[in-house]
């Protein structure tokens, strides 16, 4: 039986757990490494196609986008906010990309705790992954939200599965 102290209260156990900064750590690196530089090169052929849909979306002269809506939306959405340059549309990319460091929480019932946090520096430090995030291509998009989609299905959440899923859908081609 507890015991109870006159005038002293217990304090409930905080909801911040250190391996929330470790998940936070992993994404600020992923983070930097893929906005580091982004802009320095110019753009691909097939990287402008994406740009310049994305442009004409963000001016209004309501264009035909083509197999990768969600890159052409979130970049549109970014050039009609902050301008058009080689970092903004590249942005978008960089940035999904780098969320994929927090998907490991979505598995660390399966992982467990300590190999989900490495998992996750693992998926911020990858060059294939950085080099993906680099680019004005719906290929990460794809793949971080179908990543997303299966997490919220293994951690039995449904409405995450389903937006997560329509998002890798929205991302085009690349999901196949």
């Amino acid at each position: 039986m507890k015991q109870e102290v006159p005038g002293i209260t217990m304090m409930n156990k905080s909801k911040f757990f250190p391996e929330y900064a470790f998940y936070s750590l992993a994404f600020l690196a992923a983070l930097g490494i893929r906005l580091a530089s982004l802009g320095q090169s110019f753009l691909t052929n097939p990287e402008a196609g994406w740009a310049l849909q994305a442009l004409h979306l963000a001016q209004g002269t309501h264009p035909e986008i083509g197999a990768q809506p969600a890159l052409v939306l979130l970049t549109g959405s970014l050039f009609f906010l902050f301008g058009s340059s080689e970092v903004i549309a590249r942005l978008a990319p960089a940035v999904v990309g780098s969320l994929l460091a927090f998907s490991p929480l979505l598995f660390r019932n399966r992982l467990g705790k300590p190999a989900a946090i490495i998992l996750a520096f693992a998926l911020a430090f990858d060059p294939g992954l950085v080099a993906m995030s680099r680019q004005v291509d719906g290929h990460i998009l794809a793949l971080a939200f179908t990543v997303f989609g299966l997490g919220f299905l293994n951690d039995r959440k449904p409405a995450g599965f389903g937006i997560f899923l329509g998002l890798a859908f929205l991302a085009g081609t690349p999901v196949w």
